[in-house]
């Protein structure tokens, strides 16, 4: 029973991780709409700003519940007890993401603490697959690679805030002035480049789902 509760839990991660991408994803078309009025384009900002936190909260607690499920089925060498604290780690993480993003981003500290968390786990995840991989850790090889999978979306994820710049620039514009060329083009500049990183996502996102199901099911 409580295996299969941990399962629909890190099932519900991908559906709304997915989703709520799908979401964000339509929302910034109509960001970028230059038909639309300034408040419609407003309205749809907005809307992506908030759904995407279902992706967000999704990549936090991601490993957690795979960690518990993995834990549930005896595939987790650290036991029970390291995943719990796992999540508890992760829980009060997404309390920081979450905390974030009601400022605004206006906290210094607090984006500084959220890109520390994010580049140890590019720096670990790998590191602990591959060795998964090579055998020097006893993992099964599905969960190694879903461990890498979850780094590229972690490295996808800050290449898309890399290029959202321009967007952040030109949305405070937006919201100020309305619509102009500038205001135009910073826009399209940062979605269009953002666009591809999603799509990987998207496809990673695919791929561990095929890795659970053909294991877990």
């Amino acid at each position: 029973m409580i295996a299969s509760l941990f399962l629909l839990l890190h099932l519900l991660m991908f559906v709304y991780w997915l989703g709520g991408d799908l979401g964000a994803f339509y929302a910034a078309s109509l960001v970028t709409d230059r038909s639309l009025s300034a408040d419609a384009r407003l309205t749809a900002a907005k809307i992506l700003n908030e759904v995407d936190m279902a992706p967000s909260t999704c990549l936090v607690l991601a490993l957690p519940t795979g960690a518990l499920l993995a834990s549930s089925r005896g595939w987790w060498p650290l036991g029970m007890g390291a995943a719990w604290m796992i999540l508890l780690a992760s829980l009060v993480w997404l309390a920081l993401v979450w905390r974030q993003h009601r400022l605004q981003g206006s906290d210094r500290w607090l984006r500084r603490i959220d890109l520390s968390i994010r580049w140890v786990l590019l720096l670990l995840l790998p590191v602990v697959g591959l060795a998964a991989i090579t055998g020097v850790l006893p993992l099964p090889l599905f969960i190694a690679l879903k461990l890498l999978i979850l780094a590229g979306t972690i490295a996808l994820g800050l290449g898309v805030r890399g290029v959202l710049g321009p967007y952040i620039i030109a949305y405070g514009e937006l919201k100020k002035n309305g619509g102009s060329p500038a205001v135009d083009e910073g826009l399209h500049w940062s979605l269009s480049r953002a666009k591809p990183m999603v799509l990987a996502i998207w496809a990673l996102l695919v791929a561990a789902a095929i890795l659970g199901i053909t294991h877990v099911a």
